[in-house]
């Protein structure tokens, strides 16, 4: 069954959100903060001076891309390049910038990814 969403927000920050009674822990011009799970490839975002990897993104099987940010959780996803995941976070929607900060994940396999034939 897909994911149904809907579109939610304060008038000036607007994102969807999956349809269930989630929190919104933020209300903040400019910024919602929601807690949700996405499904994606884990990509480089961000590199240093000789080309190591120092952030990752997701993107979802929609074209949507999130950053990840830069604590705890989200630093292992680094070891995860190009791997299916399935994120669990407080997802900070600025404009149209997205970032999750990462509580757990999980690693899919390659038969796992959505849409796979």
């Amino acid at each position: 069954m897909p994911i149904q969403y809907q579109m939610a927000g304060n008038g000036t920050a607007r994102f969807y959100k999956p349809l269930f009674d989630g929190p919104v822990f933020a209300d903040v011009p400019g910024m919602a903060t929601e807690f949700t799970t996405i499904t994606g490839i884990v990509i480089p975002a961000s590199w240093d001076t000789s080309g190591a990897v120092l952030g990752t993104a997701i993107v979802t099987f929609d074209e949507d891309h999130v950053a990840v940010a830069d604590t705890g959780f989200g630093r292992d996803l680094i070891h995860h390049l190009r791997e299916t995941v399935t994120v669990f976070g407080q997802i900070q929607v600025r404009g149209p910038s997205k970032t999750i900060h990462v509580q757990k994940f999980n690693v899919k396999g390659l038969k796992e990814a959505p849409n796979n034939q």
